[in-house]
């Protein structure tokens, strides 16, 4: 598997609101091809930015792995994964604000059986964050659109159900 980390992604390539594979954010971004589809899941890190790839509903996962990853407003709420600690060197590079963060999100990971594209949601920035394993971050979205498309209002307005 290849190391992003030497490689810089074109942020330049990606428009809020629009959907992407993986392999078409691979393609736009001018980065090595995914050697599977897999590959890329969570957190990417690339020399020049951080890319968050979050499912908003998690209910088809082990109570251990429903991070708590939602909308609020201007904000987004995020969980990182439990093997993170606020020291983790990946997440050191989110809380210091010296690295653009790019967030392509997603409501779930299939539907029909095929997997579901991830919405590009834009830069976002670390506004406060709190706890270890996982950590929990609050990011401002920098891009924040008023009057969203279709796919990007969804995103926005999607709430995890109680249960019951």
């Amino acid at each position: 598997m290849p190391s992003r980390k030497r490689e810089k992604l074109d942020i330049t390539a990606f428009r809020v609101g629009s959907s992407y594979t993986r392999a078409q954010i691979a393609e736009l971004g001018r980065v090595l091809p995914l050697e599977h589809t897999r590959e890329w899941t969570g957190i990417v890190e690339f020399d020049n930015c951080v890319v968050l790839f979050p499912t908003l509903d998690k209910s088809d996962l082990p109570p251990e792995h429903r991070y708590e990853d939602k909308f609020l407003g201007k904000q987004f709420k995020w969980d990182s994964q439990n093997r993170n600690t606020q020291n983790s060197p990946v997440m050191v590079r989110i809380l210091s604000r010296g690295t653009p963060i790019l967030l392509f999100c997603r409501l779930r990971p299939k539907e029909f059986g095929r997997p579901v594209p991830f919405v590009y949601v834009g830069q976002v920035q670390e506004q406060s964050h709190a706890g270890q394993n996982p950590v929990k971050v609050m990011f401002n979205l920098l891009e924040y659109q008023e009057t969203p498309g279709n796919d990007l209002a969804k995103l926005y307005d999607w709430a995890q159900k109680p249960e019951a």
